[in-house]
């Protein structure tokens, strides 16, 4: 179980006034963090008897990744004047400004079960695989209540959220068993993903809720942008072998069967919003560009395979 929850948070608050006569006010909150996690491992089980052999041989690998992290950054109830620009950024993403794999994950299992007895054999393999990753980041940029200036530039509020989960599992089961007069062999093989982005990105002027809010903004161009670009990338492969092999030509049985299944669940529900509201007064010169956007996607693979045989003497069913 891995989880990260981190704030970073730039601000200017509780009545202060901060002044650039010759430049730009910047405040920035990014948060680049991620998670990266491998795990897996490998059972294998043997027997043999000069009458009858069997073994078993099962694994799980269960792996759960979740991180919910706040970058904000805001102007509260205070007063902000600069000769230029004024700009608020709370970005998701990497130190460079391109997509992070926030969560990357990859998850295996292989089994392997073998019996071979003078008269019977047989072996059971069963393995899988549960993976949960889940993102649910909360990303702000705002002004509330507050008096701000750009005398020759723009205010600008930037949201942003670039988070990706990048997430493989892979089972792999075999199973072999081989008997004078009869041979069993079963294996089983499952993998279970889920996936899950479901963020928070809001760029805004004014109080959360429907309190009237004070916020004079006074520049020559305004804009406020939120925008979720996030990803899913997720790859689920499950494989299963049985092979019985019976000797006895007078009464052989022989048995083989494999299964292999694949459950998968990804989902993207984000929010997005920008928004001036609740009695905030602009005067801008130029233009004003109020922009909420989400370009997110889901890339998902999924491949499942299965074979099992059982083999006589002479003969194969």
């Amino acid at each position: 179980d891995n989880t990260l929850r981190n704030t970073v948070t730039a601000t200017i608050q509780g009545g202060a006034e901060a002044t650039s006569e010759t430049d730009s006010v910047y405040l920035t909150a990014t948060d680049t963090s991620s998670i990266k996690a491998d795990g897996g491992a490998v059972s294998l089980a043997l027997s043999g008897g000069s009458s009858v052999g069997g073994s078993l041989g099962i694994g799980v690998a269960i792996a759960q990744n979740t991180l919910e992290n706040t970058p904000k950054a805001s102007i509260d109830n205070s007063t902000v004047a600069a000769a230029k620009d004024v700009v608020i950024n709370a970005t998701k993403q990497k130190a460079d400004g391109s997509k992070v794999a926030t969560i990357a994950a990859l998850s295996f299992w292989a089994s392997g079960a073998g019996a071979i007895g003078g008269s019977a054999g047989v072996a059971l393999a069963g393995a899988g695989v549960g993976a949960d990753n889940t993102i649910g980041n909360t990303i702000e940029a705002s002004i509330q209540n507050s008096q701000v200036t750009s005398e020759t530039g723009k205010v600008s509020l930037d949201a942003k959220d670039q988070s990706t989960i990048d997430a493989k599992s892979y089972v792999v089961g075999i199973s072999a068993a081989g008997g004078n007069s009869g041979a069993g062999a079963v294996t089983v093989g499952v993998a279970k993903a889920t996936n899950t982005l479901n963020s928070q990105v809001q760029a805004f002027v004014g109080q959360r809720d429907n309190t009237p809010d004070s916020s004079h903004i006074k520049a020559q161009a305004f804009d406020v942008t939120a925008t979720a670009d996030t990803d899913i990338d997720a790859r689920v492969v499950t494989a299963g072998v049985a092979i019985a092999i019976a000797v006895n030509p007078s009464s052989p049985i022989a048995v083989g069967a494999s299964g292999s299944g694949v459950i998968a669940d990804n989902t993207i529900s984000n929010t997005v919003e920008a928004a001036v509201r609740n009695g905030s007064l602009l005067e801008i010169a130029d233009t004003i560009d109020v922009t909420a956007s989400d370009t997110s996607t889901v890339e998902a693979d999924y491949g499942v395979g299965s074979g099992s045989f059982g083999v006589l003497a002479g003969a194969a069913i």
